[in-house]
């Protein structure tokens, strides 16, 4: 009785342990793509800018 007592508390929390790892998993999952969406908003966004100042800075430096 006392063996099989172990054993299911052992599977219980094994089991918690893997669904824990799979939640969090998950968790990561989306929050990287989150994180990867606005990153590449921000880059998206933020490039251009960039482009358009450089162009700005190079026909100053060619005109004056």
């Amino acid at each position: 009785m006392r063996i099989a007592a172990v054993l299911i508390n052992g599977l219980i929390f094994h089991l918690g342990m893997i669904l824990d790892i799979l939640f969090f998993g998950l968790l990561a999952k989306i929050l990287h793509s989150i994180l990867a969406g606005k990153i590449y908003s921000i880059l998206a966004t933020l490039v251009p800018l960039l482009m358009y100042f450089i162009d700005q800075s190079i026909m100053m430096s060619t005109k004056g």
